[in-house]
């Protein structure tokens, strides 16, 4: 679901780029296409501070020998110093992506990782003459406005009503007047709670919360099922008041 995916099977040579975290959307689609059992031709680079920091090292290794179509490569930040290190060491570099995928531009490139990292990547690809049209990007910072750290005046969101509701947090005892176009969330930092959040969008469901009573608009982008949502539950960053509510904050 969403922009940031593909079929390996399709025929279209493909290039994924991971580091950290940001291999998880790739071991989808990487389990797709070996579960599928079709042939497809899929090189798959994955960075890591060291072997140890490697997710799914184990399962992406045996996926690569019985898989043809798979090519695998991991790249450690650092040689480590208590096992044999086979792998590559150091940081991605073009030379180093000339040798693992020597036809890298010819293939569709999908890339999730630290900022940095992709930022690298797209520089890199740029000295390569890369076609970017070819290029995909997934892009996740919660490390933004989590709890504890957001910095700020809350933003409102466009006005979906004139009227001010009430909004109360059942935990905290707090209550909070919700001015037309706040949303729920910036309800929340007003009345000084810090609540989970990340993308603001209605993407990642971080700010998750049940509402307790009363009515909200909410346009997420996918970040809630529909079952949470028939148990009351609510994304507080795209949820704008309708009414009187509560919520269990």
């Amino acid at each position: 679901m969403g922009e940031f995916t593909t079929d390996a099977t399709a025929g279209q040579k493909l290039l994924f780029l991971s580091a950290g975290s940001g291999i998880t959307p790739m071991m989808s689609m990487t389990r797709t296409a070996c579960d599928l059992g079709a042939p497809f031709d899929l090189a798959f680079l994955h960075a890591a501070r060291s072997p140890a920091d490697m997710i799914y090292r184990q399962e992406l290794s045996l996926l690569a020998q019985r898989n043809h179509g798979l090519k695998l490569a991991l790249i450690s930040g650092t040689a480590p110093a208590a096992e044999a290190w086979a792998g590559f060491t150091g940081r991605l570099s073009l030379p180093m992506l000339q040798l693992i995928a020597p036809d890298f531009t010819e293939r569709r490139i999908f890339c999730c990782g630290p900022a940095p990292f992709m930022e690298g990547v797209r520089a890199m690809l740029g000295e390569a003459g890369y076609d970017m049209a070819e290029y995909y990007e997934e892009s996740f910072d919660f490390g933004a406005e989590t709890a504890g750290n957001f910095e700020g005046e809350p933003e409102a969101a466009p006005e979906v009503s004139g009227q001010t509701f009430r909004v109360s947090f059942a935990k905290s005892g707090k209550v909070v007047e919700c001015s037309p176009g706040m949303t729920v969330l910036s309800a929340a930092r007003e009345a000084g709670l810090r609540p989970l959040s990340s993308c603001q969008r209605g993407i990642c469901g971080t700010c998750k919360t049940r509402l307790v009573s009363g009515e909200v608009e909410m346009n997420h982008g996918g970040g809630i099922r529909k079952r949470e949502i028939d148990q009351g539950k609510i994304l507080a960053c795209c949820s704008h008041p309708l009414s009187d509510i509560e919520l269990e904050l």
